[in-house]
């Protein structure tokens, strides 16, 4: 009889304590409380297999669409980075990209509003600034903003995450390698500019 009143702890009902028993009352939910209720919910509330594959596919294609886009991000950043490395200007008396001779025995220069570089009409973009007037950008600066708006950099406040682009064998055998037995020596800064930019000076 004392079991059935206070609850054994093994039986499927207990006695209510008096806060249960007085939040009960003012709900008017009854004065028992069935204490494998809430594993009877969780069990009646248990996904089925196929609801599980549904969701588990909706993660799958969420992860390679997330994979993707840090694909793509990565090409852009490639992209912008290849046009770094191929710059062949100093930026003052050379164009920045192209190193065609700048001034009053060259071409006319135009000034980037980002780096602050001298480039040439051909390797510069003009564009609108925020007060509608006319702007000129090299082409790095302007790939770089078209970077920051095309992968939400400029939401992020800096670059997502990225992965870039692997390449393949057939690239890496066409690249140039150095014979064997034969280090590689850096040629010095005044030899290598007056070899790059030779036929420049001859305009």
């Amino acid at each position: 009889m004392a079991d059935m009143i206070f609850g054994s702890g093994t039986g499927p009902w207990v006695c209510p304590n008096d806060r249960q028993l007085a939040l009960r009352a003012k709900l008017q939910t009854g004065w028992s409380v069935h204490t494998f209720q809430t594993e009877k919910q969780r069990k009646m509330q248990a996904l089925s297999p196929k609801e599980l594959e549904v969701i588990l596919g909706v993660i799958r294609k969420a992860e390679q669409l997330d994979m993707a886009e840090q694909q793509r991000i990565g090409r852009l950043v490639e992209r912008l980075e290849n046009m770094r490395k191929n710059a062949m200007g100093n930026g003052l008396s050379q164009c920045l990209l192209c190193g065609e001779l700048l001034g009053l025995l060259g071409s006319s220069s135009v000034f980037c509003q980002d780096c602050r570089k001298k480039v040439c009409t051909k390797c510069g973009i003009e564009v609108v600034g925020a007060q509608k007037r006319l702007l000129w950008l090299c082409k790095i600066c302007s790939e770089q903003r078209e970077v920051w708006k095309r992968s939400g950099a400029w939401f992020y406040k800096g670059l997502p995450k990225y992965i870039p682009p692997r390449k393949s064998p057939k690239a890496l055998e066409l690249q140039p390698q150095p014979w064997q037995g034969e280090t590689a020596v850096p040629e010095p800064e005044s030899i290598r500019s007056s070899r790059s930019f030779t036929w420049a000076r001859g305009k």
